[in-house]
């Protein structure tokens, strides 16, 4: 797969300089290669790690990305940009009612990124306070859809007329907990189990539905 990077190599053992499209089908791979390095070894994987696994040299990679610190951020960024498509796949699903789609976008993710561990993000907070506050912007930006789904299903009569700041507040700052302590780790639960609660309670609350008769 990545043959053309290796051939890039001339006579002498110097790399060669990529055109344009190449640099960004490379970039593309390292962002995918990152999130894999995470899966396996969260933010303790090296660039010797990534080197390996794309098949390519060091120095190949920091043609594209500068330094580890940039390779995070810019793949936070990308990591991002799949999520909005995977919001915009729900707004655009015909099939899915008003109700549907704010749980489907509530916990929008591309398949690829289920199996990551989410619950390693505090650790960016010390390591790398930029990473953490751009994930932290991303993830006020991420309201657009949802806000336009809640005053849908208001309107609709689905959800209960409740100011929406409210509701943005209480399911952002749980994630914004279980990211930046290790309370889902002492509780062992997984980042998607845990937000599939939180999910539930903030759209059904905690009361059972069928309560015995005194």
């Amino acid at each position: 797969m990545f043959s053309k990077y290796r051939d890039m190599m001339d006579t002498c053992g110097q790399e060669g300089v990529m055109d344009g499209e190449t640099q960004q089908q490379l970039r593309l791979r390292i962002y995918e290669a990152t999130i894999e390095e995470f899966r396996e070894k969260g933010f303790k994987f090296t660039m010797d790690d990534m080197a390996r696994r794309l098949g390519v040299s060091k120095k190949t990679i920091y043609q594209v990305v500068r330094d580890k610190e940039t390779l995070f951020f810019d793949t936070a960024t990308y990591i991002y940009e799949q999520i909005k498509r995977s919001e915009q796949a729900v707004m655009d699903d015909d099939s899915l009612t008003t109700v549907e789609k704010i749980k489907a976008i509530l916990i929008a993710m591309p398949d690829s990124y289920s199996e990551l561990d989410w619950r390693q993000i505090y650790q960016l907070e010390k390591s790398y306070p930029r990473i953490f506050a751009r994930v932290r912007v991303m993830m006020e930006q991420q309201w657009d859809n949802t806000i336009e789904l809640l005053r849908r299903g208001i309107d609709e009569g689905v959800i209960r007329d409740i100011p929406i700041p409210v509701i943005k507040t209480m399911f952002e700052a749980t994630l914004e907990k279980y990211m930046e302590t290790t309370v889902l780790i002492d509780a062992g639960l997984t980042f998607d189990e845990a937000v599939q609660y939180t999910l539930d309670v903030l759209m059904d609350g905690i009361s059972c539905k069928e309560q015995k008769l005194l």
